[in-house]
């Protein structure tokens, strides 16, 4: 009987190609540092070293290589002849790069931007060294997909892309309907064909040969039975997808350091199996040759629309915690990001500009900063779900980086100054994340000294400059020495300076003089103390007598975390104890109203929240909020959310952004393509808000909110978006972290005491702005605020020992061909983004635009070409090359535009020469 069945189930597969896809899926940073993964245990420099060893022993093998920065640290350790030897494994296909980004990033947490400087960097590496660049997408590691992402990887050149984790009940859905391949169509136009693993990204059960974890090595006596085993795996694998190939993945965490070993073994199944069978082989493969074989078999494929969020394992489990966990570096890492962006461009502006000497030095601070960057967007990184040790060391790693990069700007920016102003020897300095006064120590010095201070503005396109002081009176001048109005707005010691930029004198560089006026007594800030509570209409009191449509209340509450034995709340997965309970209630509110800004600061016990209204932004709020360390209860954790009430009717439906792109529409309670069981009411209903969420009614009025970090959002009442802002919890949620998601912070106090029992958690400040639009004639203005918080301003700061401008000569503003880079509509919401490259710059033209299509030039003196996201396929090239599928249903077709012209969140990518 049992030979019987074997034959059966040989029949059954014997019409199929079975393809391995050897791989290591290595972390790039989780249980412990980045660089300790690579160097120590079965450590990613001996995983390499092995799986190229045994490659260079057989043609036939193959293997799949995907963290970058990895591969780039082995690679630059070995001799030249071993180089040699790599790059024909290369150049055989033996090899083959997926993803190629330097880090397997995040899809939830990341913003877009950050996305593509990690893919761009990995893939130039890949070019300049290998002149390879990746086909084929491989996120199998993420919990959940994003469209944004999918976008992206098209634009790359990719041809497809693997995953492995999927909604449990999704994934149940799609092994009925034989589902598992299919083509996503996450934005009109773009049609990327995805695979979702059989089983994991693992070896199949009982053929992995990791020392790891390895299953005993097979006898010369098993093969047969080893061979029947794995055919029979097979076959129901097969039950499962269209065509008339399998593919699996054969590896694990960590695995091939004993690669010789592994491919042995599982070679001796294989022999075994090709021997008795001429019409079915299983060989080692490569994952774009799988995508190929499978494209020539002219398959029609069913298509997705919506995204992959939120994931779940099992019914008590939803993996949306890590929207929100560990908010303070989600804060830092999109702080930098944007000072990031913004430098790139500067500098790309000054190489053109010929203002650059040392161009060499210029290029290693980049490139090393891209790299970190890119090593905090993998998937145990933004994501907040690494052990504190790890986490402490990302922190590292990026002030490294940074700080690097923000001296070599201070050097420049002086530069710029002795060439503008003529003032000699300035030396710059700069504010720190946050932002607050005491992070700016050298300013407060220098003003608390009666000290002049210089400001260097570069890249501002904003009208509002904001700088934290001290409380002192103070002259604004700028370079026509014109005395500029401004607001000081002071709570306790806490004092910030505010004043407003005409938009026809914003310019790329600009120059402004603080100088504090000692023999004048402070401005005496005029609050006026007033009665709230949590029913108060805000917008009413911030309007200050303006007549407004719309009202808003604002409140914390918070939801007790889970200890329960069956699933508790951790980094990863967020599950409430429970409904929502009020988080403080208002102990004092003032208000603050002048020329500028009115400002209203509500005090609770555990949060500050200051709300500012500024008199030339219509229906728009920023709201600052600071959380206190959160106290846990009877060690039961606490997730704090932001609570804000409109009296928009939504009617169950909210919109949350994709990496910062798209809009994504959601439904409480609904999935579009299988039928949720409802088991976690709240947590089952949160998805990732990298950058927005949107409420809107069928009239039009609609609501927004702009974070400054990721966040979890809903909205589960009429009218109300709900944001977590901050967690921590005293329980591991079991998904391999190992440790509580904590956050201890060291507290002096408690060591003068010697009593240590109760330690604090961190507290943060977070940004928030909320506006109010008809989105029928106005349906852009959420991306209007979103732009304004991308293009923040860079601020230098130097003692000046001059109380005014004295320009002996008209300023010399330098010209290049990259200021031909222009967008035609000025009020367009637009980004150009120029990224410097050794023999070329990448552009990138970003329309952040809901509606309308914007138009562009580009410079007519120069060579230029249009290309695929990386900068390193020529748009010609990409379409003549990429596989081309076959869909069941219509997809989304974009709209044909020229090659001058971007369509709604879109980015079109050229390379200039220089």
């Amino acid at each position: 009987m049992y030979i019987l069945v074997c034959l059966l189930l040989l029949q059954q597969v014997e019409p199929n190609a079975i393809f391995f896809l050897p791989h290591s899926h290595d972390d790039v940073g989780w249980l412990d540092t980045v660089w300790n993964i690579y160097e120590f245990g079965p450590g990613v420099k001996n995983i390499i070293s092995s799986y190229s060893e045994a490659l260079l022993k057989d043609s036939e093998r193959k293997f799949v290589q995907v963290e970058t920065i990895y591969f780039k640290k082995w690679y630059e350790e070995q001799d030249i002849d071993t180089k040699q030897k790599i790059k024909q494994l290369i150049l055989n296909r033996q090899l083959e790069f997926a993803a190629g980004g330097w880090s397997m990033n995040d899809e939830a947490t990341t913003y877009y931007e950050d996305i593509i400087d990690s893919f761009t960097g990995g893939h130039t590496y890949l070019y300049e060294q290998f002149r390879v660049t990746p086909r084929v997408g491989w996120q199998i590691d993420p919990f959940g997909h994003s469209s944004t992402f999918a976008y992206i990887s098209y634009m790359m050149g990719m041809d497809g892309q693997y995953f492995a984790r999927i909604d449990q009940l999704d994934k149940s859905e799609r092994l009925k309907n034989k589902n598992l391949e299919f083509i996503w169509n996450p934005k009109p136009g773009i049609e990327f064909f995805c695979h979702i693993n059989y089983r994991h990204y693992s070896s199949p059960p009982g053929f992995d040969f990791d020392p790891l974890r390895s299953s005993p090595e097979i006898q010369d006596y098993q093969t047969t039975q080893k061979a029947n085993q794995l055919l029979e795996y097979f076959g129901q694998q097969s039950t499962y997808y269209q065509g008339d190939t399998i593919v699996h993945t054969l590896g694990d965490d960590n695995e091939w350091s004993s690669a010789e070993t592994y491919f042995k073994n599982i070679e001796k199944v294989i022999q075994n199996i090709n021997k008795r069978n001429s019409t079915q082989k299983i060989q080692f493969s490569t994952p774009h040759q799988y995508l190929k074989i499978l494209n020539q078999q002219m398959l029609s494929y069913s298509v997705k629309y919506d995204d992959f969020f939120p994931y779940s394992d099992n019914f008590q489990s939803y993996w949306t915690g890590y929207y929100t966990s560990r908010i303070s570096f989600k804060g830092y890492v999109r702080q930098l990001s944007k000072e990031f962006q913004q430098i790139k461009t500067f500098l790309s502006k000054q190489i053109s500009y010929e203002n650059i000497k040392d161009e060499d030095e210029l290029f290693q601070l980049l490139s090393e900063h891209n790299q970190n960057m890119g090593i905090v967007q993998h998937h145990d990184a933004i994501t907040g779900t690494a052990t504190q040790f790890v986490n402490d060391d990302y922190v590292k790693l990026l002030q490294q980086s940074s700080t690097l990069l923000e001296q070599y700007m201070r050097k420049h920016v002086s530069i710029i100054t002795e060439q503008q102003l003529q003032y000699k020897n300035y030396e710059f300095y700069t504010c720190y994340y946050n932002k607050s006064i005491s992070d700016c120590k050298q300013l407060d010095l220098w003003l608390t000294s009666n000290k002049t201070v210089l400001l260097a503005l570069l890249m501002n396109s904003n009208r509002i400059v904001k700088l934290p002081v001290p409380n002192l009176h103070y002259k604004i001048l700028d370079e026509n020495n014109i005395s500029l109005n401004y607001s000081l707005l002071c709570d306790n010691h806490d004092c910030a300076l505010y004043f407003i930029i005409d938009q026809d004198k914003i310019q790329e560089i600009q120059f402004y003089k603080i100088i504090p006026q000692v023999d004048k007594h402070p401005p005496i800030t005029k609050k006026i103390e007033i009665i709230l509570n949590e029913d108060s209409d805000l917008s009413t009191i911030l309007n200050n007598n303006t007549k407004t449509n719309h009202t808003f209340k604002l409140s914390y509450s918070y939801y007790k975390s889970s200890s329960d034995s069956r699933q508790p709340s951790g980094a990863y997965i967020f599950r409430p104890e429970g409904n929502l309970y009020p988080y403080g209630s208002i102990v004092h509110s003032s208000i603050h109203q002048d020329d500028i800004v009115t400002e209203l600061i509500i005090k609770r016990s555990d949060v500050t929240t200051k709300i500012r209204k500024f008199k030339h932004l219509n229906n728009e709020y920023e709201i600052e909020t600071h959380l206190n360390s959160l106290e846990f209860i009877n060690k039961t954790g606490r997730e704090v959310v932001m609570l804000i009430d409109t009296e928009i009717q939504n009617n169950n439906i909210f919109y949350t952004d994709s990496n910062g792109l798209d809009l994504q529409k959601r439904i409480v309670n609904y999935r579009e393509t299988f039928n949720l069981v409802s088991s976690e009411p709240i947590s089952q209903n949160y998805y990732p808000v990298t950058n927005m969420i949107l409420l809107n009614q069928t009239n039009g009025q609609s609501v927004a909110v702009i974070n400054d970090r990721s966040q979890g959002g809903t909205s589960l009442k009429q009218g109300q978006i709900e944001l977590m802002i901050h967690r921590r919890i005293g329980t591991d949620d079991r998904r391999g972290v190992g440790e509580a998601l904590k956050e201890d912070i060291d507290d002096p106090q408690c060591y003068k005491t010697n009593k240590c029992s109760t330690k604090k958690g961190i507290s943060q400040t977070l940004l928030h702005h909320l506006t109010f639009f008809d989105s029928n004639h106005n349906p852009n203005q959420a991306r209007k605020v979103q732009l304004r918080q991308d293009m923040i301003a860079l601020k230098y700061f130097a003692e000046d020992f001059s109380s005014t401008f004295n320009f002996s000569k008209n300023k010399v503003i330098a010209q290049s061909y990259l200021d031909e880079i222009v967008v035609f509509d000025e009020e367009s919401i637009s980004k150009i983004r120029i990224e410097p490259q050794l023999q070329y710059f990448i552009v990138r033209i970003h329309n952040l635009q809901e509606v309308g299509i914007i138009d562009f030039n580009l410079p007519k003196s120069v060579q230029y070409f249009s290309t695929t996201m990386n900068g390193l396929m020529t748009i010609e090239e990409w379409q003549s090359s990429k596989l081309q599928w076959q869909t069941k249903n219509i997809t989304k077709t974009q709209f044909i535009s020229n090659e001058f012209q971007v369509q709604p969140l879109f980015i079109s990518t050229f390379i200039i020469i220089r």
